[in-house]
């Protein structure tokens, strides 16, 4: 018979990581309810994740059955991999088994080869803090993130608005990349969000963000400069990561993406991730005080990251 959720595991209770089964469907939901009600609300990543080269639900199963963690481990590309969903039931905490499904994911990511391994927490989480540099990853970056509900009748509103400054923000040449990327390294903020989970930046996905019309940048006349990097955008939703140091960029930058998701007649969800320290940050703050806008979390994001390559 299985032990109440409340119940605490005994020490010497061996604990088995496996993938999980059709069978562990209702196990898996009510651990989510469970472990973390404010889930939704916390800015990780969606259960779909697109261009996902291999993902997997891994669950923590004690040795009479029941299911008590699960992570979600998932290649985003050759090199980078992504654990999200980290969870164990109350009853069940301090009793390392959210230590074993994190050195399970690891133990996948260097079985497969890859070079980093991220995942993101509110920076409120010092479980996880202290779990983290426990298992050697470190901190790469603070995030806010918010979010804008446009329907029909904002859309058309919004297509009324003139853009801030539109003259001065262009989509970016291939000859550009390389300049904005010394830029963003000398910010020591190289990561944006694709589909819901943090990426590196580099020239190869600087690139195909070019040419994939997804990257504008803007400059201001004292030499500012602001970046933003489409990492989604669907009939419904679009989803930007913006950079830099001038809040005039930030806030032309802020209403170009706003022009695009108006292009649509029907709702869209506008979500705009940032550096907790950029200037759209504190503009998108105020616009949170003014009820525009909504912040995903109600603390920022730590994206946390483990280097595999020797």
């Amino acid at each position: 018979m299985k032990r109440p959720q409340d119940t605490p595991r005994p020490s010497d209770d061996p604990i088995l990581v496996r993938d999980a089964e059709p069978r562990d469907a209702d196990a898996v939901e009510a651990l989510v309810r469970a472990s973390n009600p404010r889930r939704n609300r916390l800015g990780l990543p969606s259960e779909t994740v697109d261009e996902s080269l291999f993902k997997v639900l891994r669950v923590a199963e004690t040795s009479d059955g029941l299911v008590v963690g699960a992570e979600t481990y998932e290649q985003l590309d050759r090199d980078q991999c992504w654990l999200s969903g980290l969870a164990v039931l109350p009853g069940y905490r301090k009793y390392g088994i959210a230590g074993l499904l994190l050195q399970d994911a690891v133990t996948l990511a260097r079985r497969d080869r890859m070079l980093t391994l991220r995942y993101v927490t509110e920076t409120t989480n010092d479980a996880v803090h202290q779990l983290s540099l426990d298992h050697g990853l470190r901190p790469r970056g603070t995030w806010l993130d918010f979010r804008r509900e446009l329907d029909e009748a904002a859309c058309s509103l919004g297509r009324q608005k003139a853009a801030l400054d539109a003259a001065a923000i262009v989509r970016l040449q291939p000859s550009d990349r390389l300049r904005v990327l010394s830029l963003l390294n000398a910010s020591g903020r190289t990561l944006y969000v694709h589909s819901g989970a943090w990426r590196t930046i580099d020239d190869a996905v600087l690139a195909k963000a070019i040419e994939g019309g997804a990257a504008f940048f803007s400059r201001s006349g004292v030499g500012g400069w602001g970046l933003a990097i489409i990492g989604a955008r669907r009939t419904d939703a679009i989803e930007a990561t913006v950079y830099g140091p001038d809040p005039a960029c930030a806030k032309s930058l802020l209403e170009h993406l706003r022009g695009l998701a108006c292009e649509s007649i029907e709702g869209v969800a506008l979500t705009i991730h940032a550096p907790q320290d950029a200037p759209i940050a504190s503009l998108l703050a105020t616009a949170v005080r003014r009820r525009e806008w909504h912040a995903v979390t109600e603390h920022p994001l730590r994206v946390w990251e483990l280097v595999l390559a020797e």
